[in-house]
């Protein structure tokens, strides 16, 4: 349970105060083996769910206007907030198990009571969902974006805080379905980036070579 910690809902807690929130308030946690479906498509959501082991794949994303940040959900992080208390409670996409995987359940209600009783835990949760508003903001403005080369521009310069240094802060096969491309696709408009002068890139970072070029895309 230590990857626990790893979850922005329980940033700053103590495990003296994660212990004391687990035997307080009532929670689930349920196993799931390699490809075991943990949700479909369609079905309601009525908790949040925090990956404590393992991972699980976003699959079939379907639906007009649905967009996904991630195609897999990493130990330590949550999954389902946003639909918890919204109108569109159904799961937009497949949830299924890449592996031995733990997820601990928290229920609708005993989430909205313990936020009440809990400032810390509060603020994060909405600190978490501002920053899933904040993300998807920056996706769809990067996928909406009538080329490849100024879909990769935009990502880019979104995640450069003004440095020439930029994060990928993914793989290349994720990137690629950030972008909603296919690898190859983006393989090559990066090898063109970087033959223009325009980025330089290694596994971790992009360099931006030639930030006029890359603005003007």
């Amino acid at each position: 349970m230590n990857k626990i910690f790893r979850c922005k809902l329980f940033k700053s807690f103590t495990l003296q105060e994660i212990n004391h929130f687990l035997r307080k308030y009532k929670t689930l946690t349920r196993t799931y083996e390699t490809d075991d479906i943990v949700f479909l498509e369609c079905d309601e959501c009525n908790q949040i769910g925090i990956v404590v082991d393992g991972s699980i794949d976003i699959q079939n994303i379907s639906g007009e206007g649905h967009l996904s940040l991630f195609t897999k959900i990493e130990a330590g992080s949550i999954f389902g907030e946003v639909l918890l208390y919204s109108e569109q409670k159904e799961y937009p996409a497949t949830l299924k198990a890449t592996e031995h995987t733990t997820v601990l359940y928290i229920d609708k209600d005993v989430l909205l009571k313990a936020l009440g009783e809990h400032k810390k835990l509060l603020v994060n949760f909405l600190e978490l969902m501002a920053n899933r508003t904040l993300n998807l903001h920056n996706r769809v403005k990067v996928i909406t974006k009538h080329t490849l080369k100024s879909k990769i521009a935009s990502y880019i310069l979104t995640n450069s805080d003004k440095s020439d240094k930029v994060p990928i802060g993914m793989t290349k096969e994720k990137l690629a379905d950030y972008l909603s491309v296919q690898r190859p696709s983006l393989s090559r408009e990066l090898i063109s980036l970087k033959e223009d002068g325009i980025i330089d890139y290694d596994r971790k970072f992009f360099y931006i070579l030639n930030r006029e070029a890359l603005e003007t895309m």
